[in-house]
């Protein structure tokens, strides 16, 4: 073991959403972290051969980083963490679930490389139980475990107060310019904020005189009254936030917009649910709407022609006032 521990961390699902509470949480205990770099097509390639069939495009992408990190001499773990719930009554993606197994077995095995590092994270119960694999996981590093402790809590207050602080920022900059068309965008944020994967959508909207909406960064209390005035509530995470900003959008709070895009991973089993339920209700309510699936065969060429039919669609509606024309692809 080298005196500085350096522990890899794959830029890929959950890193999206909980990336810089780990490097926090790292720099804490003085270990160094190692983040994959961005996605591009070689890291998508090794994806795919790893994965098995019907795996989706974010998971294949998860291999693809894993594998890098697994590839080089100088780290000594892979932090894959087994992410069970981080709320109450609310499960995550089953295959987080599974992601340390899929990493050993698809992507180590049995080599001479990086470990998996891979704590339970379950608050359906509170915070006690991920405080003792927090402990757990302090031992395998060579660290102090109540040192763990307070760096995850020191760590943790960092996160919430840095994300509090967005949440101003994203709402004035979601603020509708005069004249522009405002679309919202309801999916995964490991797809939207992942320029590879989702082919610089965002970019490419902004380019075409739209104002884009990220319903993951709508604030969170909006989100989670929106989300309870669907007949049932959701116990998926995804399910929730894509039910809570979709009714935002369609309440026009905190903005209004003039269409939403739903941007899916194929063969992902919650977006499959999710997705039809909410077209059936910005249909029901005759809220422009365009479905997006996303694969590693999806050509960009493709993505911005619809991108493209879309915006101007809506634009034209809105300009002439006929209405009745539908806008749902």
């Amino acid at each position: 073991m080298r005196s500085v521990v350096r522990v890899g961390i794959p830029r890929a699902l959950a890193f999206y959403d909980y990336g810089s509470l780990w490097m926090q949480f790292f720099a804490e205990l003085n270990i160094q972290a190692v983040i994959s770099p961005p996605t591009n097509r070689s890291i998508v390639d090794i994806g795919v051969r790893l994965a098995t069939d019907g795996t989706c495009l974010p998971v294949k992408t998860f291999y693809g980083h894993t594998a890098y990190l697994a590839s080089r001499s100088d780290l000594d773990w892979i932090f894959v963490p087994r992410i069970i719930g981080v709320r109450r009554r609310e499960f995550i993606c089953p295959k987080f679930m599974g992601l340390p197994d899929l990493a050993r077995h698809g992507v180590t095995g049995k080599g001479k490389g990086p470990r998996i590092l891979a704590p339970k994270i379950d608050l359906r119960t509170g915070s006690w139980g991920t405080l003792l694999e927090i402990a757990r996981m302090a031992r395998s590093l060579g660290v102090n475990p109540m040192q763990a402790i307070a760096g995850y809590q020191r760590a943790l207050a960092a996160y919430l107060e840095g994300r509090d602080r967005l949440e101003p920022r994203d709402q004035e900059a979601n603020s509708l310019a005069k004249g522009s068309l405002s679309i919202g965008i309801i999916g995964h944020r490991y797809l939207i904020e992942d320029g590879y994967l989702s082919m610089d959508l965002v970019t490419k909207l902004r380019a075409m005189g739209v104002n884009p909406i990220i319903g993951d960064r709508l604030p969170q209390d909006l989100i989670d009254v929106k989300a309870k005035s669907w007949p049932k509530e959701m116990y998926w995470r995804a399910g929730r936030i894509a039910f809570g900003s979709a009714r935002a959008f369609l309440d026009a709070k905190p903005v209004p917009v003039n269409g939403v895009i739903y941007i899916a991973a194929f063969s992902c089993g919650t977006d499959s649910i999710i997705g039809e339920l909410v077209e059936r209700e910005m249909r029901r309510r005759e809220m422009p709407f365009l479905a997006v699936n996303l694969d590693e065969h999806t050509g960009e060429a493709g993505m911005i022609t619809r991108l493209e039919a879309f915006v101007d669609l809506i634009r034209w509606r809105k300009d002439t006032g006929e209405m009745h024309f539908s806008a749902h692809g």
